[in-house]
C-alpha cells in the first residue's frame, strides 16, 4: 500500500484588517508618484533686471534647468 500525503493551504480572507489598511496606503503612493507639477519663474537682480544663465535645480534631485535670456525658467 502506498502512502499519500495531503496538505491543506489556507488563504486568509482578502479583506482582513491588514489588507484594509494596506490598500489606501498603496493607492496613496501611486497617486503621489503620478502627480506632475510645472514650476516657472524669473530670476532678477535688485533692479528687477533679468539674469540669464542661472542654474535652477530641484533640491535633492538632479532635475534642473537654466534661465533664458529674459531670466525665465520652467521645470
Amino acid at each position: 500500500m502506498q502512502k499519500t500525503s495531503t496538505f491543506e493551504v489556507r488563504i486568509p480572507p482578502l479583506w482582513n484588517k491588514k489588507v484594509c489598511w494596506l490598500m489606501p496606503f498603496l493607492l496613496g503612493c501611486v497617486i503621489s508618484f503620478a502627480q506632475a507639477q510645472n514650476v516657472t519663474g524669473k530670476v532678477a537682480d535688485a533692479d528687477s533686471g533679468p539674469i540669464p544663465g542661472v542654474n535652477i535645480i530641484v533640491k535633492g534631485t538632479t532635475l534642473g534647468t537654466t534661465t533664458d535670456a529674459n531670466g525665465e525658467y520652467a521645470i
